[in-house]
């Protein structure tokens, strides 16, 4: 499945070990295809990790109209990296799964009280059809798929050990 690791700020304090971060989380459980962004003014080399070059200025809207390209029909999970907390992902994707959602977002907390958005979804591939007419992913895809039924929240009581 492909993870994408999308910003609004390609040049924040450790942003790559961040990424990095972020990656091996993912490889202890399971087999993904990683891809993050560049703005091609620093030196972006890895083995495991596919770079797309954006211009500068871009931000989490234009990094998933490149990357709608790069998923094409399947599902996969969208981290906004800067932010984004650690959840059992295999458990994230069975919850997905079952629910027959088009987005799922990770949660940490306890359903029915407050919770806190761990910036990791599962989005069906179909939510990108309209990226390049929005503004926020969030306020204009996210924020209607809850509204028409279509939004599962994964609930994780702590962040996923690493």
């Amino acid at each position: 499945m492909k993870v994408i690791l999308a910003t609004n700020d390609f040049n924040y304090e450790g942003r790559y070990e961040r990424i990095c971060e972020m990656v091996n989380s993912f490889i202890k459980r399971g087999r993904f295809e990683f891809y993050a962004f560049c703005t091609g003014e620093e030196e972006t080399e890895s083995d495991i990790i596919s770079f797309l070059r954006v211009g500068e200025g871009f931000g989490i809207r234009e990094c998933l109209s490149y990357a709608r390209y790069v998923v094409g029909e399947e599902r996969f999970f969208l981290v906004l990296e800067k932010n984004a907390q650690k959840t059992d992902y295999a458990k994230m994707l069975k919850s997905h799964l079952e629910n027959g959602c088009g987005i799922t977002v990770g949660a940490i907390g306890v359903k029915g009280d407050a919770w806190e958005n761990t910036g990791v979804f599962i989005v069906e591939s179909e939510y990108l059809d309209t990226i390049d007419e929005i503004d926020s992913f969030e306020r204009d895809i996210v924020v209607p798929c809850a509204e028409s039924g279509e939004l599962n929240v994964f609930f994780s009581n702590k962040k996923a050990s690493t």
